[in-house]
């Protein structure tokens, strides 16, 4: 950091020694470095450490915020492997008996379903049955309908521990105190 002044974004906090001077802005400081134009720009390695930590804490259900994420996820997941085993037993029973299908086992038809609900298309041919047809529609429809309300509730995440984390900061300097979760850093 020697011969260079880190610039904050915010111009009314403090700086000292080109470094910002409140404890709970030098938290977030260590794991950004100065970039040229004097703003501060992610080190990779620490926001991937932050990024894991915010993971455990949803797996532990740390906050409200997170135990809302880790349930929409469980739900998303516990529903898609329901539909899976269910599109799975009815792709086996309609197209089993098709001629020039793939699909002649219970595991084709569950290897299928679980790619098609994956979006990932399969190297199984597309069903030859119209009700196999009709199931890879609708499958398909619930793919869409999944990725967009993981989207969503990822969305709802980072935007409400965006605000959880602002309202921190906003403690952090009306107190003049580190958040309680930075604890040396603050993980986004």
């Amino acid at each position: 950091m020697r011969g260079t002044q880190l610039v904050p974004r915010d111009p009314s906090l403090r700086m000292r020694g080109g470094v910002p001077e409140l404890p709970c802005v030098l938290a977030v400081a260590r794991s950004w470095r100065p970039a040229s134009g004097g703003y501060f720009q992610p080190v990779p390695h620490r926001v991937l450490a932050s990024a894991a930590r915010e993971a455990y804490r949803v797996a532990r259900a740390a906050t409200p915020t997170h135990r809302r994420l880790r349930d929409h996820l469980t739900a998303i997941a516990a529903a898609t492997i329901g539909i899976d085993l269910l599109c799975a037993t009815l792709a086996f029973f309609a197209e089993h008996h098709a001629k020039e299908t793939e699909i002649k086992t219970f595991g084709s038809a569950l290897f299928w379903t679980s790619t098609q609900l994956l979006t990932v298309s399969s190297s199984i041919k597309n069903p030859i049955s119209t009700g196999g047809r009709v199931l890879d529609i609708l499958m398909e429809a619930w793919a869409i309908t999944v990725i967009a309300t993981l989207a969503g509730a990822i969305g709802s995440f980072i935007q409400k521990r965006g605000e959880e984390m602002s309202e921190a900061a906003a403690r952090c300097v009306s107190d003049n105190t580190q958040p309680k979760e930075a604890k040396g850093q603050v993980s986004l």
